[in-house]
Parts: C-alpha cells; sequence; structure tokens
C-alpha cells in the first residue's frame, strides 16, 4: 500500500466521522471586495474605521515602539483604505533601554490590561476617544481593532468596555459607547476574553510564532510572582460562534503587519463568504485537495479554526 494511499484512507476515515451532511460547494475567493457596513437605524452612512495599536516594547524589538501600527497604516492605504478610516493609537506602554531592556511596567501593565476595572484601559478608551473625536469617527461607526501582541489584549478589554460603559459612570462622563465590529488579534498571547458575544473575533495564530508559545509556557509563572492568577493562552478562552482562529504558517512575531496574505485576509473580514485561494478546486484539484478541504471546512464549522494556508504547503 503506498504511502500517498494509506494518507487519503486516513483522511477518509476522519471525514466519514466528522463531516457528516456538509456539501463541497465553490466559495468564493480571498480577495473579494469588502462589504459596506449597512447604514444605522436613522439611515446616515456608516463608516469602516480600523483602529492600530503596537504591543509592548522591549531591546530587542525596533526603535519605534509604534512600528506596528504604521506599517500597518501603510499597508492599509495601500490596499484601497481611506486615511481618516484609519486610527493609530499610540502604544501606552514603557520605550525600552539598555539600563531597562524589558520593563516591569510591560507586564504589569499588560496583565491589567486584561481586568476592565484597572486604570490602564480605562484610560486607554479616554485616549482611543479622543483619537476618534480627532477624526470625526462617532459611536454609530464601526470599528475593527487590530491590535499586535499585547496590544490585542488591549482591544478585547475595549471592546468589553464600549459595551459595559454605564458601569464605569466615571469614564461614561468622558466618552460615549463606540460601536465595536470586530477585534483582530495578531499574534496575541491573551489573557482574559471579555469579548461581548455580537462582537466577531478573529485570532491570528503561526505556530512559528516563537513569542506566543514562550509567554504562554512562562508567563503564568512570572505573572504568580506578582501576585497574579491571570492564565496566558495560545488560543483565546470562550470562542463562541461570532469567533475563528486563523491560522497562518511561518509569521515570525515581528512580521504580522508585512505578510501580504496576512494583511489580504484582514481586509476580507468583512465579507464572511470569502475564503483562502486553496479552497478553490480549479486551484487545488485532485480527490485528496478536496477531502482536505471539507476536513478544514469540518473544522472552521464546528471547532472555529480555519486553516489559511494549504496543508500541504513546506
Amino acid at each position: 500500500m503506498s504511502v500517498g494511499f494509506r494518507q487519503s484512507s486516513w483522511i477518509a476515515l476522519v471525514l466519514a466521522s466528522a463531516a457528516g451532511s456538509l456539501a463541497l460547494a465553490d466559495p468564493p475567493i480571498l480577495g473579494t471586495p469588502q462589504v459596506e457596513p449597512a447604514p444605522d437605524k436613522d439611515g446616515n452612512a456608516r463608516r469602516r474605521v480600523y483602529v492600530l495599536h503596537s504591543g509592548i516594547h522591549t531591546i530587542l524589538a525596533n526603535k519605534n515602539k509604534n512600528i506596528f501600527a504604521e506599517n500597518m497604516r501603510d499597508s492599509l492605504i495601500k490596499r484601497g483604505v481611506a486615511e481618516r478610516d484609519i486610527v493609530v493609537l499610540p502604544t501606552p506602554y514603557p520605550t525600552a533601554r539598555w539600563f531597562n531592556m524589558f520593563p516591569k511596567q510591560c507586564l504589569t501593565w499588560f496583565m491589567d490590561s486584561a481586568d476592565p476595572n484597572s486604570w490602564v484601559p480605562q484610560t486607554a478608551y479616554a485616549r482611543m476617544d479622543q483619537a476618534l473625536r480627532s477624526q470625526n469617527v462617532g459611536p454609530n461607526d464601526e470599528l475593527v481593532w487590530i491590535g499586535h501582541s499585547a496590544g490585542g489584549q488591549m482591544g478585547l478589554t475595549m471592546a468589553y468596555l464600549a459595551k459595559n460603559l454605564d458601569k464605569y459612570g466615571d469614564l461614561a462622563k468622558e466618552a460615549p459607547a463606540y460601536h465595536f465590529d470586530m477585534v483582530i488579534l495578531l499574534g496575541t498571547p491573551v489573557g482574559v476574553n471579555l469579548l461581548p458575544e455580537e462582537v466577531k473575533l478573529r485570532h491570528y495564530y503561526s505556530p512559528q510564532d516563537r513569542i506566543v508559545h514562550l509567554v504562554a509556557r512562562y508567563g503564568p509563572f512570572v505573572l504568580r510572582t506578582f501576585g497574579t492568577g491571570v492564565g496566558v493562552n495560545i488560543f483565546p478562552p470562550n470562542l463562541d460562534d461570532n469567533d475563528r482562529v486563523r491560522i497562518f504558517r511561518g509569521v515570525e512575531h515581528n512580521n504580522w503587519d508585512v505578510e501580504s496574505r496576512v494583511l489580504d485576509r484582514i481586509l476580507a473580514e468583512t465579507n464572511d463568504l470569502c475564503c483562502p485561494l486553496w479552497h478553490s478546486p480549479v486551484l487545488a484539484p485532485g480527490l485528496e485537495a478536496g477531502m482536505l478541504r471539507l476536513m478544514c471546512k469540518t473544522l472552521d464549522q464546528n471547532c472555529k479554526i480555519a486553516f489559511e494556508d494549504p496543508p500541504w504547503q513546506k
């Protein structure tokens, strides 16, 4: 029996037990135009606004601690997003120096950013409000938060505060409740997921992102030394029907903002029917490719895990 036949047989057994009644259809491939936001209840046009936030800063990172957000802004503009619909939020995390290579505050503020009752996310929400107002973004516009590393965790808490602003009286006096449509995490080790069910979550993950694995492995031990029991996860806990984990191969931690396939996928998130190129039977023909697509579709629908690259890619 050949190796190829054994692989196909194994895949067929998996599909027989998991696929159920799923049908193979030709889906729109990645690159389908974005779907425009629906008008609000008063018939006014909504804007889709991308809010960009970088992560913590260490001596090993770029000297510019906002490099992710700035690169992401430039990449979105090149792909047709209007500059007026992009808001870059300066990261509040301290700048690393040779005498303070890994600032302690970066760790404690990351921990606090997962707690909506902490001053860290509440002051971040106030700063976000000022930045949005400066670009005439209103509470009815759709916000898509794109956060790198610790900036992703901050976005989860921002969306929670926006939905529950009435519980935070002092903050509600300063800022309105903005409408979050989606939070996209790029290379984010997740501490706490308090995201409201109606807000979409997209967690972009790469097995080659070593920082996420290191933080998930050693982060809880380090955090316990600061007296907290907050866990750190590779995947966000509490995934619901509105959420997806998207797996990309070969993306290093500092390259999420320059990978074309990642950037294209971000813009395609607004079209629920869009999918990777390799899902097309024309571009990837054959029985084995078809069964792999069916298996991946099963994982997507039942486990909320989507493989963005072909499984046979080396």
